[in-house]
């Protein structure tokens, strides 16, 4: 510490104490450690006093430890006491410096010049003489480094066009995202390259060839940035800032169209927890995240010329139980004389806690009735208080729960529905079976066993019985057009014995083995083909001759016994079987036609 202080007194005049105050830094070794790297820094940038000369030692690197970095000046030497038995080479290196500043002090400015010039010159001829081997195959891409001309050393400005100063510190993006305690970033201070001095790779000239390097990845906007360029502004939004006076206006203005927008409460919760932290910090606020799509939301303002439609006095009345367990949601509906039971497992790897999933139950079994609820008045009953709280007050504490209310809204709001929730005991509610089933007739194929038929008889386009958490995904993930045994949210239609399958190209079915002969017969009337999972059952059932005799081939995807075949639902969602198959499972392609 002594001898940091004895530096920076040499390099300004002043206490080292006394700057670290004005700096408002702590007077600690690491503090003063920067406050002499700075200084260094600011007489490099600057230019040294007369008789003066701040260099570092040329076969050592940047020293971080506790040792303080060597100050060199013309005639003395300051170094750390761990350095003592380097004197003989600092001598040296003095004797070399007094050598070099006697021969530049009887040089002229011309000579210099003329000599930096020459040594520039016969760098870059070196560059450009020299043989650069380029494969054939490199070469047949239309690009030749061999004339590529040998630019300038790259160098930095700032937005304003100014030369940025390697004193000021520039924040790195993590601080700036997670708004550390100190850090103001100024976009017009912020170094980037050169645009006379930086070339940038011609990549968008080659899209075939990223195309082909693109295909069955998930990053399309390379693509897109290659094709139409990339906007600056989707990455510079969440420098953006709000100050606390537009906040509460902003709040303010949605809460007052409560009239036109029942559901503005739900929108403004994100808001309204900004402005907390604005009054706390007293300093703007950056939006970017939820913060960002809450206020975006409100934009549908700008183009929205129509009306909220008027309900009619006839009153459409849909009544409906829900209720949701770790594993599995289920709902019952009284749709005028139908009643309906519909219900489909959780992910496996859903944890979420069980408020947000009695939430997310009322909305799937909402969607699933689809253009039912046109118009309607819809009575729910749910065990839940955590989610009629949120519904009738527009929000909670949760974020993950105000999406769901977010999502619920703009449902009932899109098709004209009355929507009111009530409590009912979990004793009494009627949906608590539904939401505890675990069904064998569910089990699907495993991934590998899936991979083996699609590509043996695929790509298949639609799953003949399924629901919408064990459905087949084609070779892009994307769950296959399904039809199911009750409503869901994104069935292709309820019952396949309902459906016109002469449509269908590549049809597949794994059914449940009581359906099997049914199934079978029904493909036989609409004289079509399909690929069929089933297990080769003992004794011999009555569809095996009728299956072997339409089938142009199979494969045999498991012996009895084996592991891994199949999916079985569980209370942790599909879990891979580890009990073995039962019987051996095949997968036959059956043509009718």
């Amino acid at each position: 510490m002594d001898d940091l202080r004895q530096q920076v007194l040499d390099l300004t005049g002043a206490e080292l104490q006394d700057l670290l105050q004005f700096a408002n830094r702590d007077n600690t070794v690491e503090e003063a450690r920067w406050a002499t790297h700075c200084l260094i820094l600011y007489a490099n940038e600057y230019g040294q006093p007369s008789g003066q000369d701040l260099t570092q030692s040329q076969d050592q690197t940047p020293n971080t430890s506790a040792n303080p970095v060597n100050v060199q000046m013309s005639g003395d030497i300051v170094q750390s006491s761990g350095d003592n038995n380097n004197n003989g080479t600092n001598k040296r290196k003095r004797d070399d410096l007094e050598d070099r500043i006697a021969t530049l002090e009887n040089t002229t400015k011309e000579e210099v010049v003329k000599n930096l010039k020459e040594k520039n010159s016969n760098t870059l001829g070196s560059l450009n003489s020299f043989n650069i081997h380029v494969p054939e195959w490199e070469m047949e891409s239309g690009f030749n480094p061999e004339k590529v001309q040998v630019r300038q050393e790259p160098a930095w400005v700032t937005l304003g066009g100014e030369i940025p100063s390697l004193t000021t510190h520039v924040p790195s993006a993590e601080e700036v995202l997670n708004g550390a305690c100190g850090v103001h970033f100024d976009s017009g201070t912020f170094p980037l390259r050169d645009p006379d001095l930086f070339l940038s790779g011609q990549i968008h000239h080659h899209l075939s060839n990223w195309k082909d390097i693109l295909v069955g990845t998930d990053d399309k906007d390379i693509l897109k940035w290659l094709i139409n360029g990339v906007d600056a502004t989707d990455f510079s939004d969440t420098l953006k800032e709000v100050d606390l006076r537009t906040l509460q206006r902003f709040s303010g203005k949605c809460i007052s169209m409560q009239l036109a927008v029942p559901g503005c409460k739900l929108f403004c919760r994100e808001v309204n927890a900004a402005i907390s932290v604005c009054t706390k910090c007293s300093r703007p606020v950056r939006v970017f995240g939820p913060l960002k799509e809450e206020i975006e939301y409100w934009k549908f303002l700008d183009k929205w010329e129509g009306f909220s439609k008027w309900r009619p006095e006839f009153h459409n009345k849909i009544d409906m139980v829900t209720d949701s367990s770790g594993y599995r949601y289920g709902a019952l509906v009284n749709l005028g004389d139908k009643h309906l039971t519909m219900g489909d497992y959780w992910l496996a790897d859903d944890t979420r806690p069980i408020h947000e999933k009695e939430a997310e139950a009322i909305l799937k079994a909402l969607q699933s009735l689809g253009k039912s609820l046109l118009d309607s008045r819809v009575d729910v009953l749910t065990d839940s208080m955590a989610v009629i709280g949120a519904w009738n007050s527009q929000g909670s504490k949760c974020p993950a729960l105000n999406c769901i209310m977010k999502d619920i809204f703009q449902l009932v709001a899109g098709q004209n529905v009355d929507l009111h929730l009530s409590f009912v005991p979990s004793e009494l509610n009627k949906a608590d079976g539904p939401s505890r089933i675990l069904n064998t007739a569910d089990t699907m194929l495993s991934n590998a066993s899936w991979v083996l038929v699609d590509s043996r008889f695929g790509p298949h386009t639609v799953d003949l019985m399924s629901l919408d958490s064990n459905v087949m995904q084609s070779v892009d993930s994307r769950p296959l057009r399904h039809f199911t045994p009750w409503l869901t949210p994104e069935t292709s239609g309820v019952n396949v014995f309902s459906q016109d399958l002469k449509a269908e190209s590549n049809m597949y079915v794994y059914p449940p083995y009581v359906l099997i002969f049914p199934l079978l017969c029904f493909l036989k009337e609409q004289s079509v083909s399909c690929t069929v999972v089933v297990p080769e059952l003992y004794p011999v059932p009555m569809w095996w001759p009728m299956l072997t005799s339409c089938s142009s081939t199979s494969i045999l995807l498991g012996a009895r016994g084996q592991k891994g075949v199949v999916k079985a639902p569980s209370r942790k969602g599909f879990v891979v079987d580890e009990f073995g198959l039962r019987w051996p499972l095949w997968a036959f392609r059956v043509s009718f036609s």
